[in-house]
């Protein structure tokens, strides 16, 4: 296999000096923001969307426009990202970690009833990998208690539960624009919610926020483009691959892995307004989403026609649509099959998920989440890009099959 294949291709404005014209030489307003904010309100068929820097910081405004209580309890997944529960413990809330199912990689709606109590104000479904929780139980669970729910859609943006998109479904819902994600902002994230009141004090809060500098902006372009050059299968057969074949997967794995160390407050420079440029890029982006989400998800039928017998994969429930963010695969002895692919040239990587509940920053509110220990230590992410082409993806079942 001459050409290789990069575990990953992300999506940037094609006119490279068209995007540093605008930077520079534009007249910055708020107007492609409005403009943003309305076409993903009516994508997404909700009332408000507010666009904000990033998907953490979208989580951060919402938890702290609910006026809750100091120690309030929030219930999610102990299998997602760590920004979650960060930002949770940051904001002098009680993650209470409840585990998932083995078949979807969502949280276990059956086991969520038991750990509400008189703290719990909020239930924080993840959609996995594009994949929709089982959000009829879950608002029913809350209905009952009188919780909020709080969707976390960075891996599902287009992914639909009963013919709503994620998002619409609970009371908020909050989305990532990040290097890899559906959609592309050169970083990014927006709020959804039905809610005028609370967005309006989401709204409130962001003003006060400073604009992204130039210097940062143009950070993210060149980052964004070094990454699309070098993820070119003919480029990255070349440079990337070499280097990945001699120091292995984890060395590039984990130059992109969050930390894990506790944060007190966010970062500064999350604390950000979305910048009219990074909107204009996003309007563009939403008028292809629902092209390239077809893309992705031809490509992840096309595994599991020729996967589902052989290996263990994520399951989808029905009356879902995913958009596959990633192809999830569960397999023992996980390095050493990451090794046999790159040696047979597909790079590929282990999941950045964790189980939360074991990680050091959850000493505190350690609970026995088995099921995700188990799949944090199992999954790795096929190659699951709009790019990928039918020809590729046999050659990567073929790798998987011997």
């Amino acid at each position: 296999m001459l050409r290789k294949i990069p575990r990953t291709r992300i999506s940037t404005p094609s006119n490279f000096l068209e995007i540093i014209k605008h930077l520079f030489f534009s007249v910055h307003n708020d107007e492609a923001v409005n403009e943003f904010e309305e076409k993903f309100a009516e994508y997404i068929k909700v009332k408000n969307v507010i666009a904000t820097s990033s998907g953490k910081l979208s989580l951060y405004l919402i938890l702290n426009s609910l006026n809750l209580d100091k120690n309030d309890e929030i219930i999610l997944p102990a299998y997602t990202s760590v920004s979650v529960p960060n930002v949770i413990m940051s904001s002098n809330l009680t993650p209470v970690f409840t585990d998932i199912s083995h078949k979807t990689l969502n949280i276990n709606e059956n086991l969520i009833g038991n750990k509400v109590t008189i703290k719990t104000r909020c239930i924080l479904p993840t959609h996995i990998y594009g994949q929709p929780c089982e959000m009829n139980r879950i608002m029913k669970i809350a209905k009952k208690h009188n919780l909020y729910v709080i969707e976390d859609c960075a891996h599902a943006c287009g992914s639909e539960y009963n013919g709503k998109k994620v998002g619409s479904v609970g009371d908020f819902g909050f989305f990532s624009f990040g290097f890899g994600k559906h959609i592309s902002t050169l970083g990014g994230g927006a709020i959804t919610t039905n809610n005028d009141y609370v967005a309006e004090q989401i709204r409130k809060k962001i003003k006060k926020f400073k604009k992204p500098s130039n210097f940062e902006l143009l950070k993210k372009i060149f980052r964004a483009y070094i990454i699309k050059f070098f993820t070119y299968p003919d480029v990255f057969s070349f440079t990337l691959y070499p280097f990945i074949l001699f120091f292995g997967s984890e060395t590039i794995t984990k130059i992109f892995e969050e930390n894990t160390r506790l944060m007190k407050n966010l970062p500064s420079n999350c604390v950000r307004k979305f910048s009219d440029f990074q909107a204009i890029i996003g309007v563009k982006e939403i008028s292809r989403l629902d092209d390239r989400n077809n893309e992705r998800i031809k490509n992840a039928e096309l595994y599991t026609k020729h996967l589902k017998s052989i290996i263990n994969i994520q399951d989808t429930l029905p009356r879902t649509k995913s958009a596959y963010l990633n192809y999830a695969i569960l397999v023992d002895y996980r390095k050493d099959v990451i090794k046999k692919m790159i040696k047979n040239g597909v790079d590929t990587q282990r999941t950045w998920m964790k189980n939360c509940s074991s990680l050091e920053i959850s000493n505190n509110f350690k609970n026995d989440c088995p099921v995700s220990e188990e799949v944090a230590k199992k999954v790795i992410y096929l190659p699951l890009y709009p790019e990928l082409n039918k020809s590729e993806i046999l050659k990567i079942v073929d790798v998987l099959k011997s």
